[in-house]
């Protein structure tokens, strides 16, 4: 089976900045996690175990693991990296976004066009503040058209969000579908969510209307019409799977927000100079700023029993109040405590509609504070004991990548030409990094790696496994071996999975990628992927599998000193069936802050073009004489008005 959002396949994955605590084993052990904000609404740094009271239906409890995670958002990154998709990627921890657009109880009526404006709008503004580590996917509660599924990639989400179209007709006596279907949707992705333990996991729920229990669940035997029953059963399972998943629902209330849209849907929202700035700003119904209101943080809730209240979440509905919200929600996404403890066991209830659940309340020593966490849980059992071996492709079936034994994979699309009849065949090149633990000596080890493409669909379009030799060199530090690997693909978009057993360690894990394959034959203009190689870098194995299709031999560092020299390799191509033009390259190189550090143009005739369609260009990373920090080199090739542009991401340390 291929990917699907709910079917569990193709996740991508970035950096991680630092990873949850680990617990120590119990039978039953669950994870709580928890955000503590102080008065100003910013979360609280640097507690302690002693700081935490838990309580599970009024019984303080002992709390046997204990951790604090912080996860970088966009504000802390620079501003390119809301533009441009990592060229390497690996498997660590961060948020994990699910966007549920609700479609279902969308109207679609004389205001249907600003509906999509806003919803697009929203997620959108979320999107741009997803962190280097975040993942996210995307779902229509009704319109599975609508789905994309777990990317780093922001401009793949956007236009997944960009399909979304309302759906809700007036439909008078059987609008309880439309209600029913927001409600299952919500719990399926809950539950869909369950098995991702210690990891921060939130629903964007943009919607007008989100699920809400009534006070006091009404006995099975009053409970109405059929009808009824089954909008009232598939609220009670959204619910009960957020519960279950300990999943924090965020509600964006799309009809509420609605004055966001300006009259010509044009004019941006306020962007991150006030979310930077933390100050609440006044949004007339025209989508235009005025002067700030006076400072002061808003305290954001749900509705009482709202999905959103009742998960540890909240619900902006507030224009004012929404650029403050999306800064809210990634502060308490990415900065929380993890709390380990055993429940009791179950015991007799005489009523509970939610099966299992048990009230939680966290207390924490310290004077106004205020505590986001589930109001309950219902514990999941888990087998004990050992588990069996895995083998490398097991590390492929998770819903997010496995980071037990650390990965990093770059990949490349080009294009071979025969020069005789002028045919493309497209390839993917992989390098493949595992990561191995510092040696005293050289050390071998026998690495099974195995390598996947999937279409967006989810069929299987290309496999390879392999088992290679490897020798870890002496070093006082941790060191990556790599390997190589090509992929026969056609151009298309395609979901990657890649995953490595290290026999010396006894470990595995994974890492997931997609790609877009261009149509190099029919495209005006086109790029290959880019390559980097470092004079002083892993040797690959086997060294020389590109020999063929680049003059270079490429790695996954990305982190490079003053003394290495990195070289940056891509290929441009032509349409084949084109009279050849020439080729304006423009190679910019911007610092943390956007500042251009290095710039060059070349033209690139057209008569080079004639005997394969395509030329090759080598870039020499200048630094020796850059200073430590965050780059990114871009590539940008112009011919009339056919353009194509690539990027790499590189530290000086």
């Amino acid at each position: 089976m291929g990917p699907s959002i709910l079917g569990g396949l193709a996740v991508l994955y970035a950096t991680q900045a630092q990873a949850p605590p680990t617990f120590r084993i119990a039978t039953n052990i669950v994870q709580f996690d928890v955000t503590v904000l102080g008065p100003d609404q910013r979360p609280l740094h640097g507690l302690t175990r002693d700081d935490f009271t838990l309580l599970e239906e009024g019984v303080e409890k002992e709390i046997l693991g204990f951790g604090e995670v912080t996860i970088p958002d966009a504000a802390d990154a620079p501003a390119w990296v809301r533009d441009e998709t990592p060229d390497v990627r690996t498997a660590l921890d961060g948020r994990v976004l699910i966007f549920l657009l609700d479609d279902a109880l969308t109207p679609h009526d004389t205001q249907t066009l600003n509906r999509v404006q806003i919803v697009k709008r929203l997620a959108g503004e979320v999107i741009d503040r997803m962190g280097p580590t975040d993942v996210a996917a995307v779902l229509c509660t009704f319109d599975t058209r609508c789905a994309q599924d777990f990317t780093s990639d922001r401009q793949l989400l956007k236009q997944s969000i960009g399909r979304f179209t309302p759906k809700m007709f007036p439909m008078g006596a059987v609008a309880y579908h439309w209600d029913r279907q927001a409600s299952g949707t919500a719990g399926s992705l809950a539950k869909y969510l369950a098995d991702l333990v210690g990891r921060r996991k939130a629903i964007i729920y943009v919607t007008p209307r989100q699920p809400s229990r009534p006070l006091i669940w009404p006995p099975i035997a009053s409970r109405g019409s059929l009808e009824a029953n089954v909008s009232e059963q598939a609220t009670i399972r959204a619910f009960e799977s957020a519960i279950r998943a300990m999943v924090t629902v965020y509600t964006l209330d799309s009809a509420g927000l609605l004055p966001l849209i300006d009259r010509d849907s044009t004019k941006p929202l306020p962007g991150l100079v006030s979310l930077q700035a933390q100050r609440r700003l006044h949004i007339d119904a025209n989508g235009n700023s005025t002067a700030p209101v006076p400072e002061g943080p808003t305290r954001f809730t749900g509705p009482p029993r709202s999905l959103s209240f009742e998960t540890g979440g909240f619900t902006v509905s507030r224009p004012s109040e929404f650029m403050d919200g999306v800064t809210q929600i990634f502060r308490e996404t990415g900065s929380y405590y993890l709390l380990g403890y055993e429940p009791s066991p179950d015991k007799t209830r005489t009523y509970n509609m939610l099966s299992g659940f048990r009230s939680v309340e966290v207390r924490v020593k310290r004077p106004d504070v205020q505590i986001r966490s589930h109001q309950g849980l219902i514990p999941v059992s888990r087998p004990s004991g050992p588990e069996a071996p895995k083998s490398a492709a097991s590390a492929l079936a998770g819903i997010l990548p496995d980071p037990g034994l650390p990965l990093r994979v770059a990949v490349a699309p080009f294009a071979t030409v025969d020069s005789k009849n002028g045919r493309f065949d497209t390839t993917l090149a992989i390098v493949l990094g595992i990561q191995e633990p510092a040696a005293s000596s050289p050390t071998a080890d026998r690495l099974e790696v195995e390598f996947r493409a999937f279409t967006q669909r989810g069929d299987a379009r290309a496999t390879s496994t392999q088992r290679v030799d490897v020798t870890i060199p002496r070093s006082p530090h941790a060191a990556y071996a790599e390997v190589l690997a090509e992929l026969p693909l056609k151009p298309g978009l395609y979901a990657l999975r890649f995953s490595a057993d290290s026999k010396r360690l006894g470990q595995r894990g994974s890492v997931y990628s997609d790609v877009e394959i261009p149509d190099f034959a029919n495209a005006p203009l086109s790029m290959s992927g880019v390559m980097l190689a470092v004079n002083s870098g892993p040797v690959p194995t086997p060294r020389d599998l590109f020999a063929k299709l680049a003059p270079i031999v490429p790695t996954t560092t990305r982190d490079l000193n003053a003394l290495q020299v990195a070289t940056a390799f891509l290929r441009i191509y032509e349409k084949r069936s084109a009279q050849p033009r020439p080729v304006l390259l423009t190679t910019t190189m911007l610092n943390e802050i956007g500042g251009i550090v290095n710039s060059q143009t070349d033209t690139i005739e057209a008569d080079r073009f004639v005997a394969t369609r395509s030329v090759d260009f080598q870039y020499r990373v200048p630094s020796a004489t850059l200073p430590g920090g965050r780059y990114l080199v871009r590539f940008e090739a112009k011919t009339g008005t056919a353009a194509a542009k690539r990027s790499l991401q590189i530290v000086i340390k």
